[in-house]
């Protein structure tokens, strides 16, 4: 299946909040208790309501989608440290375990990914 990446919009900022939570339930769920999870869904909306808010400042993350809807999300940002040896640092990066070994992440990731658009697959 193709996977295309594309820049996130407000609209979906409830999409990429729940792909964020559903890729820690696939890699920690095993580790975690349920409770850790019941927790994140309880503070969803306020998630929802903070990547809305940081899409309009300008602070646009990088979504992976194919015919399914939503499999990956990274983002970047300005380092705060002084001393980091780039200017940009990853922020997030998360895929879903059925898209693994495809090579979305380095998509995601390469100088082409974080802010650009194309096809992986």
């Amino acid at each position: 299946m193709t996977i295309f990446l594309r820049e996130a919009t407000v609209a979906d900022a409830e999409a990429v909040m729940r792909l964020h939570l559903r890729c820690h339930e696939e890699a920690y769920g095993r580790h975690l208790p349920p409770e850790f999870f019941d927790l994140w869904r309880q503070t969803l909306p306020g998630r929802i309501e903070n990547l809305e808010k940081s899409i309009v400042a300008g602070h646009i993350p990088t979504v992976a989608c194919d015919g399914q809807g939503l499999v990956g999300v990274a983002a970047v940002g300005h380092s705060e440290d002084p001393r980091a040896p780039r200017p940009l640092e990853l922020r997030m990066i998360y895929t879903l375990e059925r898209v693994h070994g495809r090579g979305l992440a380095s998509a995601l990731y390469s100088p082409h990914g974080p802010g650009g658009c194309g096809r992986v697959s």
